[in-house]
């Protein structure tokens, strides 16, 4: 399968027509890689027992098949802090629907993603989300959502596994540059499991790679994995703690990518240039 769409997704990447045309093309190319990525899930799902690892492999193919004919060449820095640190929480910052299939380059095997719980809602997408063994959680319900982490930290102490959230709770609005503010899910998980939090962060994608400013733009897209954050639960204020640590190295470091220097960049376009 790969050999026959990579082709087809590394020419629209190179489409040099117009700013509105290229943005349907390359959108319509990579709806084509998103629906024969969950196509490749199903057949694996009905043939392997092994979802977390399924999910893992369909989220690298998406990777591929929905980001290259985006124009977007994703990097990866330092992933091996994720399999070091296992198990853990993961959490990342979270900009777009766009974070799904960037992100898939770097989720590890035996983990499972938090989703709000509107994902149900989503035809396909959230059938399959639960299929594959994920989690959704649900803020509103305060009952469920105790049962649901407590779930999840049964899951992180008796499976070995890692769990994947996003902090923020939701996707930020275009006025919004910087992280929102932190929910405490993630880090009590961590507290009481007795796991790390892993902090991910993604490069800024506006303006380059704008959803509702129609803009899809040839870049490399840097993502990086920072330093395990330990849980001191001798202090009284751990969780409020490490939320602060958390969200103060996140936002260094995606102001750190956001304000990359020139030579930099250009080093990183020319490496794409040479590449292809």
């Amino acid at each position: 399968m790969t050999q026959l769409v990579e082709p087809l997704a590394y020419a629209t990447a190179r489409v040099p027509w117009g700013g509105l045309a290229r943005f349907w093309i390359r959108g319509l190319s990579a709806c084509v890689g998103f629906g024969l990525s969950l196509g490749y899930c199903v057949v694996l799902l009905l043939w392997r027992r092994d979802r977390l690892c399924i999910s893992r492999d369909t989220a690298r193919l998406m990777s591929r098949f929905c980001c290259t004919p985006l124009g977007i060449r994703v990097m990866v820095h330092d992933a091996e802090r994720l399999q070091a640190t296992a198990p853990c929480v993961i959490i990342a910052n979270h900009q777009s629907f766009l974070d799904y299939p960037i992100l898939g380059r770097v989720l590890p095997a035996n983990t499972k993603i938090v989703g709000k719980a509107e994902m149900r809602g989503i035809p396909i997408v959230g059938a399959m989300f639960k299929w594959a063994g994920h989690v959704f959680i649900d803020r509103r319900a305060s009952a469920t959502l105790v049962e649901t982490m407590a779930h999840i930290v049964r899951a992180i102490r008796h499976e070995r596994i890692s769990v994947w959230m996003f902090p923020e709770g939701t996707r930020r609005r275009s006025s919004q540059v910087s992280l929102l503010p932190f929910r405490s899910g993630a880090f009590r998980i961590a507290a009481s499991a007795g796991v790390a939090i892993v902090p991910v962060v993604v490069d800024e994608l506006k303006p380059d790679t704008d959803i509702a400013g129609r803009r899809f733009r040839r870049r490399t897209v840097n993502v990086r994995v920072l330093a395990p954050i330990f849980i001191n639960l001798s202090n009284p204020d751990h969780v409020a703690i490490a939320m602060d640590q958390a969200q103060s190295q996140m936002r260094q470091a995606e102001h750190g990518l956001r304000y990359a220097t020139d030579n930099a960049r250009l080093e990183l376009e020319s490496a794409w240039t040479a590449l292809e």
